[in-house]
């Protein structure tokens, strides 16, 4: 009797949900911020004014929303500076800006507005993106904040790590005449490249749930209060009232501790399968050579193979490559060995045996889902033991050796996604 060692990954493509006692990580998703126009209208630090040697024209705002910045516009991109620019057509979104020769946005608030009251383009229903790996940023420009986030499924905040990296900006402009009219006036400040992450509750009141802006360095920008964790299945929510931090005073002269809207946050979750190539490859997408039929390093298994044996699929190291080991148990039976991942629930193992490579193939036994190994087929036997983040697995045939009708036999690990 003769055993060969074939590795072979059926590929079933599905849904594959996340077990809900691990982590859940985060690697997409989106944020609504709904911003309160009249706070921002209204909430001034009234000794901005007098520093400035100006009194606040009455009836006008402090400043408005001016612009909301998309993704696209936002990536790699700072807002920084001062003074008019009129070329930047108003209110309306603006692509291509932001160059290595021309980093800054803006736009003077005189040019669009009709009204000193008129309203905020956008404060409701303002959408982020979530950054998995964030894009390269433009030559000689700030990196965006990519995601490195999980958050245990009790939705306890203390076991909340890394933090979430949103794409998209907003810009808000003084629009009080009193201000505008100062020497080197159309002030205007950007925030965006958000970023939300947990730590310690920065003061009595406040969650430790925390949005910072990365345009400007990274600063904590909006902290918040009655904030509402929901973790089920693999996903998360997040939602609560947004309030000025002392840095967004520093930035705007708005009143700390002033109530400026609200958020939520809803996730994209990340499968185990994701996880792993993100951790090799730098995506989560099932592309290139991320891809799961995809074999970078050459040796002969596909990254779908080497995520079930817990090998290492890059190019720096050629991983494990399927080895089974075979060997005459009990009833002088074919045993076979091998090693697999300890947890992969999004998959399905089977070791199967036939006579010929053409098959039939039966199953001797399966784990589903990182369950144990369980028979498929009476007259196997299977035993598993763990050994750090591997299993070492030993199923034996159905049949003795010295079976005539079986003279030869060939055993196989079909690995199939759920």
């Amino acid at each position: 009797m003769k055993l060969s060692s074939l590795a072979t990954a059926f590929v079933l493509f599905g849904f594959a949900s996340t077990c809900a006692a691990a982590p859940v990580a985060v690697h997409g998703g989106s944020l609504i911020l709904n911003l309160d126009a009249a706070a921002f209208a209204n909430g001034a630090d009234p000794g901005l004014y007098s520093g400035y040697g100006v009194t606040m024209t009455p009836g006008q705002p402090h400043i408005v929303l001016g612009r909301y910045f998309s993704l696209e516009d936002m990536v790699g991109r700072r807002l920084v500076g001062n003074g008019l620019r009129p070329d930047l057509n108003g209110m309306r979104p603006v692509s291509n800006v932001g160059t290595a020769t021309a980093p800054v946005w803006s736009v003077d608030i005189r040019q669009f507005r009709t009204t000193y009251n008129a309203a905020p383009t956008r404060t409701t229903g303002l959408l982020f993106n979530v950054y998995d790996t964030a894009p390269p940023p433009v030559d000689g420009f700030r990196s965006p904040v990519s995601t490195d986030f999980s958050i245990d499924s009790n939705g306890s905040p203390a076991t909340a790590t890394g933090v979430i990296g949103f794409g998209g900006g907003l810009c808000f402009l003084y629009s009080n005449d009193a201000f505008l009219s100062y020497p080197n006036s159309g002030r205007y400040i950007a925030l965006g490249d958000f970023h939300l992450q947990h730590e310690t509750p920065p003061g009595p009141g406040y969650t430790g749930w925390v949005f910072y802006s990365n345009v400007m360095g990274s600063t904590p920008v909006f902290l918040t209060k009655n904030v509402t964790v929901t973790v089920y299945g693999s996903n998360v929510a997040i939602s609560g009232d947004l309030y000025s931090s002392g840095d967004l005073l520093s930035y705007t002269a708005m009143i700390d501790t002033l109530q400026i809207g609200t958020f939520s946050f809803s996730t994209t979750p990340v499968t185990h399968r994701e996880a792993w190539r993100k951790a090799y490859f730098g995506t989560t997408a099932n592309t290139g050579n991320a891809a799961d039929d995809a074999d970078p390093n050459g040796n002969g298994t596909s990254n779908l193979l080497d995520y079930a044996l817990h090998a290492n699929p890059s190019g720096e190291n050629p991983g494990r490559t399927l080895a089974m080991q075979s060997a005459m148990g009990s009833g002088n039976k074919l045993q076979a060995t091998f090693s697999c991942a300890r947890s992969r629930p999004d998959l399905t193992l089977k070791l199967q045996a036939s006579d010929s490579l053409t098959g039939p193939w039966i199953d001797l036994a399966q784990s589903v889902g990182g369950a144990t190994f369980s028979i498929v087929t009476p007259g196997a036997a299977v035993s598993e033991r763990l050994i750090g983040d591997t299993r070492q697995i030993t199923v034996t045939d159905i049949y003795a050796a010295t079976d005539p009708a079986h003279p030869t036999r060939f055993v196989r690990l079909s690995v199939i996604t759920l």
